[in-house]
């Protein structure tokens, strides 16, 4: 019978690990950004256009280094993918038995080499989604700005707009949590 309970617990056990590994590289390239995200969460409503535009130059400034660093992490997947490749390859070679035990010996001596594989591509995953992320808060900041403008001009005209009245201000955080929503982790 096969044993599920044990199977999910070295499961577990393993991304608990990786993913520590993986946070940790993330977070510490990512802290600016994660800085500033946090900073303009806790001050949406209150913040100035002007203070509005200096985040967004901040956050796509930060999110053009991260990108940086993204890029250098795909390379080091792709190496660690190379290597697992020749470290199995070089294992089966060295194998004896028939093909399916060569293979098999070669994939248990190579766990290591495709553990390391497995964390850089999930790294590279996260670097893509601060990134993705934080140009999309920068494109949600410039519409809140633009909002911001047109309720400007509504209220120094000197007629609403079909008959309507137009000079009520519209709420920062509607607008960001509108354009803006954060997916829940599936983990």
């Amino acid at each position: 019978m096969i044993d599920i309970k044990e199977a999910r617990k070295d499961t577990d056990e393993l991304f608990q690990y990786l993913s520590e590994i993986a946070d940790d590289i993330v977070s510490r390239y990512s802290k600016i950004l994660d800085d500033l995200v946090k900073k303009l969460s806790k001050n949406i409503d209150t913040l100035s256009n002007e203070e509005l535009r200096t985040y967004m130059a901040k956050i796509s400034i930060e999110a053009y280094n991260l990108s940086i660093d993204r890029e250098h992490t795909a390379l080091k997947e792709l190496c660690a993918e190379a290597l697992y490749k020749e470290s199995q390859a070089t294992s089966f070679n060295q194998a004896a038995g028939t093909v399916e035990a060569r293979r098999n010996q070669s994939m248990i001596a190579t766990m290591d080499k495709q553990a390391v594989s497995m964390l850089y591509s999930t790294v590279a995953a996260l670097f893509k989604a601060k990134v993705d992320e934080a140009h999309r808060l920068a494109n949600v900041l410039s519409n809140i700005l633009i909002s911001r403008s047109a309720e400007a001009k509504l209220q120094y005209s000197p007629r609403s707009i079909d008959g309507i009245d137009n000079s009520s201000s519209t709420n920062t955080r509607q607008i960001l949590n509108e354009e803006f929503v954060q997916e829940e982790n599936p983990f």
